[in-house]
């Protein structure tokens, strides 16, 4: 099956999924909607301070096994460059 997948950076998803700068990049359960998206380099950017802070890979491919409750659990923080 093949998926898109939101790869966070460790520090922000062991902080609550929220920025160093305290943006807090979840409201009610989904992905704040001032969140910016780079669609050149394909990462998600904070909207307060401008770090990098997840990168999107689309097209995933996975099984059922990997997904839990709609997150990519075995992805958390796996961030290559």
């Amino acid at each position: 099956m093949k998926v898109t997948a939101i790869i966070w950076r460790e520090s922000v998803y062991k902080n609550d999924f929220t920025c160093s700068c305290g943006y807090d990049f979840m409201k009610d359960g989904e992905l704040a909607e001032t969140m910016l998206y780079d669609t050149k380099q394909k990462v998600l950017v904070c909207p307060r301070c401008k770090k990098r802070v997840a990168k999107i890979i689309e097209n995933y491919e996975t099984d059922d096994k990997n997904i839990v409750e709609g997150r990519m659990d075995n992805l958390r923080g796996h961030w290559e460059g």
